[in-house]
């Protein structure tokens, strides 16, 4: 909401969120070990009456990282990543967390070059793959704080995890 380069930003779900005051902000996150991990969204919004719109545009993203998500938007997402991991590590503290998160998920920490050379492998394909094997059709959770009463129910939001393709 406060960024104002939000309906130009190279997300759809971005310039959908912005378009439509849907949310006041959102991120991704991520966190992988060895042997699992944890992936998701977070959003904050004040606008309740439309959180099962964000909601909605929201699985609808990831339905499409299984089907349609192109090589230029991965080739767009591989920059982002490349460019974030250069610059997330500016002092010593981030320099730690950054060895123990590789050393938590891989269990050793990859070099520039080697780290360079996994995302560069990345591809559409493997998107697709990725996505029809950890997203599609696949538990989730849904955690809500405050006025909840517009979250969208949880069978809901599991039924279009299964959305038919």
């Amino acid at each position: 909401k406060s960024l104002g380069a939000a309906a130009n930003l190279s997300s759809r779900l971005s310039t959908i969120v912005h378009n439509n005051h849907l949310a006041n902000s959102f991120t991704a996150f991520t966190k992988g070990y060895k042997d699992t991990g944890l992936w998701g969204m977070y959003v904050v919004t004040e606008n309740k009456d439309q959180i099962d719109d964000f909601v909605h545009f929201l699985q609808k993203e990831w339905a499409r990282l299984s089907t349609t998500v192109t090589a230029s938007e991965v080739e767009r997402a591989k920059q982002q990543v490349r460019a974030s991991l250069l610059l997330s590590l500016d002092n010593t503290n981030a320099v730690a967390q950054d060895i123990g998160s590789q050393v938590l998920a891989s269990g050793k920490r990859f070099t520039p070059e080697e780290l360079k050379a996994l995302i560069n492998k990345v591809s559409a394909d493997t998107v697709h793959k990725t996505a029809k094997q950890y997203i599609w059709d696949q538990e989730l959770a849904v955690v809500g704080q405050g006025p909840v009463e517009c979250l969208t129910d949880y069978l809901r939001v599991r039924g279009f995890m299964a959305y038919n393709r």
